[in-house]
């Protein structure tokens, strides 16, 4: 699957539907594109330092993202591959639909079913993250997944640190199954 070809990942939607001309010229245009500056890579690694934390909230959870097999094609067989060896935690778990992928932080398994988790590093639930747990509840059923629910994960902005850190305190989980379902 090193040949992936797709057409939307869940952030180029979640793109779309706050801008279409953003869309599309992402899609059509990448050298257009901003460069990283030092804000926005600080953005983006607090919000990988926050995915790793909440993945405490799930231990033993055996991880299938980028950074390990390099590559979405991969994650998405090692996904697969784990999925059918009975692993209860998956972390960064990778499907494809109809030339959509989704990458999915955290998916637990619960009887015959899934809970799926999308961490955030904001301290609210903002609007587009519906959409974004759109479209991973989207691909992940269409795949053959059978979710039990959808949840997004966020700082708890009145936890206060005593001593230890408590993963458990740092976090909100919140079903968004009705609303994704509605979308």
């Amino acid at each position: 699957m090193s040949n992936l070809n797709y057409v939307l990942s869940k952030s180029t939607y979640v793109r779309g539907i706050r801008c279409l001309k953003s869309l599309y010229l992402n899609k059509h245009n990448p050298g257009l594109r901003d460069k990283v500056n030092e804000l926005t890579q600080f953005k983006f690694d607090k919000g990988k330092e926050v995915g790793i934390l909440a993945q405490k909230l799930f231990p033993d959870g055996v991880d299938c993202g980028i950074d390990v097999t390099g590559e979405v094609g991969k994650s998405i067989v090692l996904t697969g591959e784990n999925i059918k060896k009975g692993l209860k935690t998956i972390y960064e778990a990778a499907f494809i639909c109809n030339e959509v992928v989704a990458i999915a932080d955290i998916i637990t398994k619960n009887g015959g079913e899934w809970n799926v988790y999308e961490v955030k590093s904001s301290t609210e639930i903002k609007d587009y993250h519906y959409n974004d747990a759109a479209v991973q509840y989207y691909v992940l059923k269409n795949s053959g997944l059978k979710i039990k629910d959808i949840s997004l994960v966020f700082l708890d902005n009145t936890y206060v640190r005593t001593g230890e850190l408590e993963i458990a305190e740092l976090f909100k989980i919140q079903s968004v199954k009705d609303e994704v379902i509605a979308i």
